[in-house]
């Protein structure tokens, strides 16, 4: 990057001084110190590396080559110099092989757009290679992260689901800045799935917004305040996952245990978005068996036939004896089975006599996989988007259902939702999901806000155990007003937790008399008796 008397820096690159030299590949490479801690570089690969890029800038941006102002519609393209930047209303410049454009600050009113689409905060460095250019994002952790929750979680979820996945977001980016030499390379992750899905900023997920100024530059740490690998992924089918059985890791942590996950498996097998399932009664009818295209027959007749039965002939119901789980994913843990064995006895056909069969369904592997999946991935046309078993007995059926999506360690995304769908806060969930207050410690970092202003907190300082709801009633004798736009009304619930029947509303400014506190919850007097009201909506 060339230098210039009138070369003006943001503030995400104010700690930084002259670039160095080209690296054997043509792309520069840093001779000076890593940017600060609580800036990310994020290199843009999802836009790949063409010869051009159409952008906007709004707001106050600068092009550190020749500290001239930018704003509005721009291209840059790359040639046999460098990089040509030519404006929309007319006039180009001639710039080397590395480009910052600054920002005027790390305020989100400061965006370039990209291609008429995304719109990013912080400063873009655009580099040329070869014949292309790639893009590469400096941009506070914290805008960052609003990047990353709209495409990693739903963000019409609720916000106590959309602040664990804030914190997992953010230390997982941490993490990933601690574990490699940042002087020695040009960005620290990229925006697809490799990493953490990131595009930029978008001012209308005010949820996810909300999400991430209620968990302001929170991480988690080690007792010893070292990083935490905080991986994630959609469902983990029921059972979390150690960090080296899932694949997510090269080894194990404390805090990625193996558990049972009550919240994840209960969405797991109540939604078809997670999980594909098959019911298989405890006695089949004949015509069924003989022609029904339903799974579970179809499976069935096709392995009774390689059995050599003459299903044809069959008149009388086949009775299954039991369902089992076979053939573990791995040696240890060893309950993520993706393989099933269905014991039936078939009865007399013709002069044959009746006999029991073991049919055994085995794992297959999709064409140039090397991974296995449950045979029902195949039979439903799953794909690979599932990867396990999960087998409950109901009465004189079973259930049979192919659950987790993705590596199953650290949180489930779907049980984060389903916990705060029940009430928790964002410490009850990071507390099941990465032994908060046990292995992980959560405490907020004196880093600067998205303005840039200078904290107001002199060191790292650990967020008390009043960020994880009580589960316990505490009494008390409290008065308090609702406190909601003028547009909308807060609901009162039969009991703490957003599962309860709502029983009324209240309007912006009503007075309420709380007896009883629950997590988020207030117990207040409602007409002749008592409703539940989120603690966020009342001012004490």
């Amino acid at each position: 990057m060339k230098k210039h008397t009138a070369h003006i820096l943001s503030g995400v690159l104010a700690a930084m001084v002259a670039f160095g030299t080209f690296a054997a590949g043509g792309e520069p490479v840093y001779a000076a110190e890593a940017p600060a801690d609580h800036i990310v570089r994020v290199a843009l690969t999802s836009y790949g590396e063409p010869a051009s890029f159409s952008m906007r800038a709004s707001g106050a941006h600068t092009v550190a080559d020749n500290g001239a102002a930018l704003s509005g519609a721009f291209t840059v393209e790359a040639n046999s110099a460098g990089i040509l930047l030519v404006l929309s209303g007319g006039g180009s410049w001639q710039l080397d092989g590395d480009v910052l454009i600054a920002a005027g600050s790390a305020s989100t009113e400061n965006l370039i757009q990209i291609s008429g689409a995304y719109k990013f905060a912080g400063d873009l460095r655009i580099v040329k290679t070869g014949s292309g250019l790639k893009l590469i994002n400096h941009v506070n952790l914290d805008t960052y992260v609003a990047g990353v929750l709209p495409y990693e979680m739903n963000s019409a979820w609720p916000v106590e689901a959309l602040k664990a996945q804030a914190v997992a977001a953010r230390t997982y980016a941490v993490w990933r800045m601690k574990e490699i030499t940042r002087a020695a390379v040009s960005y620290d992750l990229t925006n697809g799935e490799n990493s953490q899905v990131y595009n930029g900023w978008n001012d209308s997920y005010t949820n996810v917004i909300a999400a991430v100024k209620q968990t302001k530059n929170q991480v988690l740490q080690t007792p010893s305040g070292g990083a935490v690998y905080a991986c994630y992924s959609a469902s983990n089918g029921g059972y979390t996952e150690t960090g080296a059985a899932s694949g997510a890791a090269a080894r194990d942590y404390d805090y990625l245990a193996y558990k049972e996950d009550p919240y994840d498996l209960a969405m797991a097998l109540g939604s078809t978005a997670y999980s594909g399932k098959v019911t298989i009664p405890k006695t089949l009818a004949a015509k069924d068996v003989r022609k029904s295209n339903a799974q579970p027959y179809k499976m069935i007749r096709t392995k009774l036939k390689s059995a050599g039965v003459n299903v044809a002939g069959l008149d009388n119901p086949v009775t299954v004896k039991s369902v089992t789980l076979t053939t573990p994913r791995y040696s240890n843990p060893d309950r993520a089975y993706i393989g099933v064995t269905i014991k039936v006895r078939v009865p007399k056909i013709g002069g044959a006599s009746a006999k029991t069969y073991t049919l055994k369904f085995a794992p297959y592997k999709p064409a140039g996989s090397k991974a296995k999946y449950p045979y029902l991935n195949k039979a439903l046309g799953l794909g690979t988007k599932f990867q396990m078993y999960s087998l409950r007995e109901d009465g004189d059926s079973w259930l049979l259902a192919v659950v987790r999506y993705g590596h199953g360690a650290g949180l489930s995304q779907i049980g984060a939702y389903q916990m705060a769908k029940k009430g928790m806060a964002v410490g009850d969930i990071l507390a099941f999901y990465y032994g908060l207050g046990e292995a992980t410690k959560l405490v907020e970092m004196p880093w600067p806000d998205v303005q840039g202003g200078a904290s107001t907190i002199a060191a790292p300082t650990v967020v008390t155990a009043a960020t994880k709801s009580s589960t316990k009633t505490v009494k008390v004798n409290l008065t308090g007003k609702v406190k909601v736009d003028s547009t909308t009304v807060l609901n009162v619930r039969k009991g703490a937790g957003l599962d309860y029947k709502v029983i009324g509303a209240l309007k912006n400014g009503t007075k309420v008399k709380i007896s009883r506190e629950k997590g988020d919850w207030y117990r207040i007097k409602f007409g002749s008796g008592y409703g539940w009201v989120n603690k966020a909506y009342v001012k004490v």
